[in-house]
């Protein structure tokens, strides 16, 4: 297969998953259905990816190596970056939005985020000091039944993560 040809279909697929993840849960959608939207047949996509999550994979670091995030400005506040990078974009808002609640969406997220940030950062794993205090208030902020909304909120959760000093309520 040609390069041109290679990249092509590889656009069709990438296309067809960022419809059907605005529109179902990650977990419900079916390769089946990424073929037949990308009009490609289903030996053509297990050509570029192993499966769905492989997919998912590589369809989140282009999304975070390709975005304007700064990674020394992601370090100083995580969320207020992290929002007006892909929250002002609406493609990616609706996915996230909806794939809120998927369990297999939410395991597949962390890590690849994780091994996308240190591509980012040019292989440089400091990145990850600052990863684990996001971690840190994503987690208390889950634990308080998302107390704060990471749309509206995000001073408040990068104020949490710079004075890394949990309010008490």
């Amino acid at each position: 297969m040609s390069d041109l040809r290679k990249a092509r279909t590889d656009k069709f697929i990438m296309e067809s998953f960022s419809n059907l993840l605005q529109k179902k849960d990650f977990g419900d959608i079916t390769i089946t259905e990424i073929v037949k939207q990308a009009m490609i047949h289903r030996n053509t996509f297990y050509q570029h990816y192993i499966d769905k999550c492989d997919l998912l994979e590589e369809f989140i670091t282009r999304q975070i190596i390709d975005s304007d995030l700064q990674i020394d400005e992601f370090k100083i506040a995580p969320f207020r970056n992290l929002y007006n990078v892909f929250m002002s974009d609406a493609i990616l808002k609706t996915i996230l939005s909806r794939q809120s609640t998927d369990n297999e969406f939410s395991s597949i997220l962390p890590k690849t985020f994780a091994n996308s940030f240190v591509k980012k950062n040019g292989g440089n794993y400091d990145i990850l000091w600052s990863l684990g205090r996001f971690a840190a208030v994503l987690g208390w902020n889950k634990l308080n039944k998302h107390h704060c909304s990471l749309e509206s909120d995000y001073d408040y959760l990068d104020h949490i993560y710079q004075t890394e000093k949990f309010p008490h309520h």
